[in-house]
């Protein structure tokens, strides 16, 4: 009897019975590979928010170099703005050893140097208070895992939405809210797509830092255009 009571109940549990079905957990966080380079494409809006402008739209095109061991990350971005149309290119760099970035204009050898607070490149989803959103299959293969994370502080209250594989690469990120300047508070929205993503550093002459790097440098309303870039 007993034991007819313990097959009957698994051909419960295994048939899907109310009461037993099995419910998936949610995806631990996930670190990124600790090195890799990869291609991406943005799309952006930037809006001042006591300004009758226009918005500025933003197409930034680029490469980026992600160097955990070494503490460091660099972007290399081809910048369009549509509205005048300007082109142009720009390298981000943060040593977070040094708890500095500096955003590089190199046609024009012009360099600003911007201190940070955080002292460790973020990698893992748990360091950076990343919360699971849910799981979804792009195209017809390609599974991935939806985090959401909230950014609020004096510099910007922002929402970040990012699309990572199941081995933790990312492949798109997706963002709104607003950045805090001296002057005015400036809504922003954008997405990103990372494509060609490439395990290792092949190349890292993207990591020395110009001589002409100075403090004082990025003064004029031309140049601070180019400022508001959102590092990864």
């Amino acid at each position: 009897m007993i034991h007819s009571l313990v097959l009957a109940l698994c051909m419960a549990m295994v048939s899907g019975a109310p009461g037993f079905q099995y419910i998936p957990k949610d995806p631990e966080p996930c670190c990124f590979p600790e090195e890799w380079e990869a291609d991406f494409s943005e799309n952006s809006v930037l809006q001042q928010k006591v300004s009758r402008a226009h918005p500025m739209m933003f197409v930034q095109e680029g490469h980026i170099w992600y160097d955990s061991p070494n503490n460091r990350v660099a972007q290399q971005v081809y910048q369009m703005l549509r509205q005048p149309k300007i082109v142009q290119e720009i390298i981000i760099l943060v040593d977070y050893n040094k708890q500095m970035k500096y955003i590089i204009l190199p046609e024009k050898e012009k360099c600003f140097e911007q201190a940070t607070q955080a002292k460790k490149l973020p990698r893992c989803l748990n360091e950076t208070d990343y919360t699971f959103l849910k799981s979804l299959t792009i195209g017809q293969e390609l599974k991935v895992n939806l985090w959401e994370m909230r950014i609020v502080n004096k510099q910007m209250q922002l929402t970040d939405d990012l699309l990572v594989t199941e081995n933790c690469v990312p492949v798109g990120d997706s963002f709104y809210g607003e950045v805090n300047t001296e002057r005015a508070g400036i809504e922003t929205m954008g997405a990103i797509v990372i494509s060609n993503v490439t395990l290792g550093i092949h190349d890292t002459k993207i990591f020395d830092i110009p001589s002409y790097c100075k403090s004082d440098m990025l003064q004029t309303d031309e140049d601070m255009t180019f400022a508001f870039l959102r590092a990864f």
